[in-house]
């Protein structure tokens, strides 16, 4: 859905809703008698205001069948694997590597917990060890 957003700001940036968006109504939660959602936050996994792309950003995910209203996925878990290949031969290409540095898993007093990941970048040449 992100994709798509930020392919559509990029067609239109002065739409009436600027970088916000919203849900497709089938995802969007249901209105409670006392309570009416409002509008998608950064607290939801993956929704950010949409950005607008670059050229090379929009012509990429063109040829991956990404459009302002289809974001050309299929299967179970709605993945598209042309993205999934894209980023692969991206990182594979990339002249930088990267490690895990650490895995911190916290308890919070709630009850929840949060894994927090961090990277540093591995300092050999040549890339990935």
């Amino acid at each position: 859905m992100r994709m798509c957003q930020d392919m559509a700001f990029t067609q239109h940036p002065n739409r009436d809703t600027g970088a916000l968006w919203n849900l497709p109504a089938e995802l969007r939660p249901v209105p409670a008698p006392d309570h009416i959602p409002g509008m998608p936050t950064g607290n939801m996994l993956g929704w950010q205001p949409a950005t607008l792309l670059s050229n090379e950003q929009r012509t990429s995910l063109s040829q991956c069948g990404i459009t302002p209203t289809e974001a050309g996925t299929s299967g179970t878990y709605a993945l598209n694997l042309q993205v999934l290949g894209m980023v692969s031969s991206a990182l594979a290409r990339a002249t930088t590597a990267y490690r895990m540095a650490e895995a911190a898993v916290h308890n919070s007093a709630n009850g929840s917990i949060t894994q927090a990941t961090f990277c540093e970048v591995e300092e050999t040449p040549g890339g990935f060890q």
